[in-house]
C-alpha cells in the first residue's frame, strides 16, 4: 500500500505491519528491519495514519467498535519474540542494533507521545522454552536471542504487548510438535481440540505465567480455544473457529530477506 495515496474506499484503511528483529543486515530499508520500522513509523505518520493497538483493530474487524469512515489506521507487530524486540544487541557483522522498543520510543520522542498516543506494538512470542533453545542453537549459534526474561518488563513499559505465537511454532527443529503425527510447518494440522489446547492454550498459560499481572487473553477466550490475538500463519486453519477468524486475517506480513525463525 502506498502511503501517499488517499483512500477512495468507503471504509477505514487499516495497515497491519509485521517485523522480525533478527532480520538484520546493512542499514538499509530492505535489508534491516530496525531501519524499516523507523522509516515506516515516520512515513505512516506523515501520511496521516493513526497508530492503534492490535486488539483495537481486532475489535473493529469483529464489529465490536467503530473507526471513522475516513480513518487511516496502522498497527505494528513483531514476529517470533526475539530479545531484539525489546533490547539492543550487537549483531555479528553489523554492530549494535537499537532494538524495536528503542525505535518506538525514538519515534514518540520525535512526534510527541500525545500525538500518537495509541502506538502499542504486539510481540508474538513462541512459548515453549525447549523449542526456543533449540532454535537458538540452530539459527543463532547458541545466542540467547529467544529468551523470555524481557516479556514482563516489556509489558510493564506499556509500548509492547506480549502475545501468543503458539507453543512450538510447529517448527522443524522442535523435538516434537502438538499437531497429529508430528506434522511440521502447517497450522492446518491443528484441527482437533486437543491439538489446539496443546498449541494455543498451553502457550497462553505459559506466557501468562512469565508476564504476570491480571487476566489477559493470550490465546483463550470464553468462546473457544483460540483467543482474539493469536497470530497464525495460515488464516484458513480449522483451528481458527469462525468467530475468531478475523483476528487471523489481520496479519499482513512484512517479510524481509532474512525472514523469521
Amino acid at each position: 500500500m502506498s502511503t501517499n495515496e488517499h483512500s477512495s474506499y468507503d471504509a477505514p484503511v487499516v495497515a497491519v505491519l509485521t517485523y522480525h528483529s533478527v532480520n538484520v543486515g546493512p542499514p538499509e530499508y530492505a535489508r534491516n528491519d530496525h531501519v524499516a520500522l523507523a522509516t515506516d513509523l515516520r512515513r505512516l505518520h506523515a501520511a496521516g495514519f493513526r497508530f492503534e493497538p492490535l486488539d483495537s483493530v481486532v475489535d473493529w474487524h469483529s464489529g465490536l467498535r467503530e473507526f471513522p469512515r475516513d480513518a487511516r489506521i496502522a498497527v505494528i507487530s513483531f514476529d517470533d519474540g526475539a530479545t531484539l524486540d525489546f533490547e539492543p544487541e550487537n549483531y555479528p557483522g553489523f554492530g549494535l542494533q537499537p532494538g524495536f522498543a528503542a525505535v518506538l520510543r525514538g519515534f514518540l520522542d520525535e512526534v510527541g507521545p500525545a500525538v500518537q498516543a495509541g502506538l502499542r506494538a504486539t510481540a508474538f512470542v513462541i512459548a515453549d522454552p525447549h523449542t526456543r533453545r533449540r532454535l537458538e542453537t540452530h539459527n543463532f549459534d547458541g545466542r540467547r536471542w529467544l529468551a523470555d526474561d524481557w516479556w514482563a518488563q516489556a509489558e510493564a513499559g506499556g509500548l509492547i504487548r506480549v502475545q501468543n505465537h503458539s507453543w512450538d511454532h510447529m517448527h522443524a527443529v522442535a523435538d516434537r510438535v502438538c499437531g497429529p503425527n508430528d506434522r511440521r510447518g502447517d497450522f492446518t494440522a491443528v484441527a482437533r481440540d486437543a491439538d489446539c489446547a496443546c498449541e494455543i492454550v498451553q502457550a497462553a498459560r505459559y506466557i501468562q505465567s512469565r508476564v504476570g499481572g491480571g487476566e489477559r487473553e493470550r490465546g483463550r477466550s470464553q468462546r473457544g480455544y483460540l483467543g482474539r490475538l493469536v497470530d497464525l500463519d495460515n488464516v484458513e486453519s480449522p483451528a481458527c473457529p469462525t468467530q475468531h477468524r478475523p483476528a487471523c486475517q489481520l496479519v499482513d506480513r512484512r517479510r524481509g530477506p532474512g525472514g523469521g525463525v
